[in-house]
């Protein structure tokens, strides 16, 4: 394991720890680290977490110093993002996926400065559900997503997380010089 930039190296039944298995994710050279690349480790990660049956995952923040130019609530939002977006599959239309995504991942965390991050982590779940949310819709087959139907699913969604919403026709559109979206 060299630990370069998208490598992964998982080590099962760990001597002297009662866990099933340790992920080490490459992050490459320090100097080139950015938030993108710590939220990909973060979701290769975690995919390789997944297993026939659902488990659980903590992801550990080592309390290693980052590269000057990367905060670290920042780091933390991008480990958390790529956590969060990589544990989901669209599997409503397959009848017997391979592996299932996680019940719960855990971030533990050595800097005393994490517990302020709850509400960060809170923000970034509800970003990456919504976010999800819209993959999901993208991926629909297309007789379950016209745009009556999108709109509908939309306009719910907004709904329930008290998020309000208007639904223009054409015509509307037009008056308004949105033609972008006609």
């Amino acid at each position: 394991f060299s630990a370069q930039a998208g490598e992964c190296l998982s080590q099962y039944r760990p001597p002297g720890l009662a866990i099933e298995r340790v992920i080490f994710a490459g992050l490459g050279a320090s100097g080139d680290l950015t938030p993108e690349r710590l939220r990909q480790a973060a979701g290769q990660s975690i995919r390789r977490a997944w297993h026939a049956q659902p488990g659980n995952a903590v992801l550990a923040i080592p309390d290693a110093p980052l590269p000057a130019k990367i905060p670290f609530d920042q780091a933390f939002e991008a480990l958390a993002e790529g956590a969060c977006l990589a544990n989901h599959t669209m599997a409503a239309y397959k009848s017997k996926p391979k592996t299932t995504p996680l019940k719960s991942i855990r971030m533990l965390v050595a800097n005393p400065a994490s517990r302020a991050n709850r509400a960060l982590l809170n923000r970034i779940e509800k970003i990456c559900r919504g976010t999800l949310m819209a993959r999901d819709w993208v991926n629909l087959p297309a007789n379950e997503k016209s745009p009556r139907d999108l709109a509908a699913k939309i306009i719910r969604a907004s709904k329930s997380a008290g998020v309000a919403t208007t639904l223009m026709d054409a015509r509307q559109l037009r008056r308004l010089k949105m033609g972008a979206l006609l």
